[in-house]
C-alpha cells in the first residue's frame, strides 16, 4: 500500500511593529490645534529560530509604504533593510504596505494596516504569508530558510579573570535612549526626513503581546492634514 506525502506550502510571518510617542518639542498642528506624535511602522521576520535575521528580511527585495496623501511623499519605497517609515503628525489613518519578495515570479503582498494611537506606544500585528499559489524558486527558498551560522567571532570572548567576570554580572547597565523624533520643520506635521532614508533599529526584542489596533480613533478625523 502506497502511502503519498503531502508537502505543505512554505510560509513565512511577517510582524508589523508601530511604536508612538509624544513628540518631544511638544508641537502642534497648526491648521487643528492637536498636539503631533511622532510614530514609525517596521517589518520583521517572527518565526521561532529567525531573531536573528528578522530585520533584514533577505527574501524581501522592497516594501512600499502608501502614507495618507496629505503626507510629503506619501508613497514611500524603502529598498533595504530595515524595511521602516518614520514620521510626526497628529492623527491616525489606514496606510497600505505592498512587500516585493525576491522572486519577481511571486505577486507582492498586500497588508492593510491601521496607524493607531491608542495602544500604549507599541503594539504588533502579524501576517502569515503562504506562497501557496506559486512554486517559489530554489533561490529564493534558500533565502526564506536562510539563517546566520554562528562562527568565533560572533561568539563573546571569556572573561580575563573571575573579579572581571563578577563585575562585569554586577555592573548596572544604563537605560537606551529612544531614537529620536524628526526635529520640527517648517511645516511640523512633516518629517525632515527623506522617503529614501534608512533607520537604525534599537534591537529590542519583539513584545509576546500581539495587540490589534482600534477601529475608531479618539480624534474627530482620521487622517494626518498638510
Amino acid at each position: 500500500m502506497s502511502s503519498s506525502v503531502i508537502k505543505q506550502a512554505p510560509k513565512t510571518t511577517i510582524s508589523i511593529i508601530t511604536e508612538h510617542s509624544p513628540d518631544p518639542y511638544h508641537d502642534i498642528d497648526e491648521h487643528t490645534g492637536y498636539p503631533l506624535r511622532c510614530w514609525s511602522v517596521s517589518l520583521r521576520d517572527a518565526r521561532p529560530g529567525f531573531e536573528a535575521v528578522g530585520t533584514t528580511l533577505p527574501y524581501v527585495r522592497k516594501v512600499i509604504f502608501d502614507l495618507h496623501e496629505t503626507f510629503d511623499n506619501p508613497h514611500r519605497c524603502i529598498s533595504r533593510p530595515p524595511f521602516l517609515v518614520r514620521e510626526k503628525g497628529w492623527g491616525e489613518f489606514t496606510m497600505k504596505i505592498t512587500i516585493v519578495w525576491m522572486d519577481d515570479a511571486l505577486e507582492p503582498e498586500v497588508i492593510t494596516h491601521d496607524l493607531s494611537f491608542q495602544n500604549n506606544g507599541r503594539y504588533i500585528m502579524q501576517k502569515i504569508v503562504t506562497f501557496d499559489r506559486q512554486r517559489p524558486s530554489k533561490m529564493f527558498m534558500d533565502l526564506l530558510n536562510s539563517r546566520p551560522s554562528i562562527s568565533s567571532k560572533t561568539v563573546p570572548p571569556p572573561s580575563r579573570s573571575a573579579t572581571a567576570g563578577k563585575a562585569n554580572r554586577t555592573r548596572k547597565s544604563l537605560p537606551r535612549k529612544a531614537p529620536p523624533c524628526p526635529a520640527p520643520s517648517s511645516h511640523p506635521i512633516h518629517s525632515r526626513y527623506s522617503p529614501d532614508d534608512v533607520f537604525d533599529t534599537d534591537g529590542e526584542e519583539l513584545s509576546d503581546i500581539i495587540g490589534e489596533s482600534d477601529s475608531e480613533s479618539s480624534m474627530p478625523l482620521n487622517y494626518s492634514t498638510g
